[in-house]
């Protein structure tokens, strides 16, 4: 992405460099870029069509209250990054437990990656503290009620985090993923970006659990 001011390219090569974006989303970046694109348009990608295969049925869009304050209301979910070898075995990936934040008003997404899922607990305290610091106060959290996640808010809640409160920690109903819907849904978006990155770089199947965490990252 780091090209000169004035570079002109086509839409398909954009469509690359800016992490398999859609077509729109390409076209509105390209001019803050200084990307100049050829007439055309973007022809169907097959690195986003294989990463958009298996692709679970949940609900597309979120029915809960709006949001205008940036980083008020936050949706967290956790999910585990696997990536299958050739011979059908799950390959080990070391930081491999994914937790994802989703902003309500804005759509802004963070990704964080621990070796187990307790981890995320303290990081996830850290994160919120650091966006108060900056002037971004979280008052509402949606999510499931796994135990981590009540492990999350009983820290959160703690003296040693007095700083947070109030967060009111709004607990979905089990398996009721459409009531987190912009969390599920993030790990379905940003997953398949990832896979057709690496498709699109080549990578070899067997050894994409090596960077399948920095491709998320990336997408993210």
């Amino acid at each position: 992405m780091s090209t000169e001011a004035g570079t002109t390219m086509n839409v398909q090569k954009a469509h690359g460099l800016l992490k398999h974006l859609g077509e729109e989303g390409t076209r509105l970046h390209a001019p803050h870029l200084g990307w100049t694109l050829t007439r055309g348009s973007l022809r169907p990608c097959l690195h986003c069509a294989h990463s958009k295969a298996k692709q679970k049925n949940v609900m597309q869009e979120s029915g809960s209250e709006k949001s205008t304050k940036p980083g008020e209301r936050l949706y967290l979910d956790l999910s585990v990054v696997t990536v299958a070898r050739d011979d059908g075995e799950e390959a080990k990936i070391l930081r491999k437990n994914w937790k994802i934040l989703v902003c309500k008003a804005t759509g802004k997404k963070w990704s964080d990656f621990t070796e187990t899922k307790s981890g995320m607990v303290e990081r996830t305290c850290k994160f919120l503290h650091k966006m108060k610091t900056r002037g971004i106060v979280t008052r509402y959290v949606r999510l499931d009620p796994s135990g981590k996640n009540q492990a999350l808010a009983k820290q959160a809640e703690s003296v040693e985090w007095k700083e947070l409160q109030p967060i009111d920690f709004e607990f979905t109903a089990r398996d009721t993923p459409q009531h987190n819907a912009l969390a599920e849904l993030a790990f379905l978006y940003l997953g398949g970006r990832a896979r057709a990155m690496m498709g699109a770089a080549h990578v070899p199947v067997d050894l994409r659990y090596r960077v399948a965490v920095e491709a998320v990252s990336c997408a993210t």
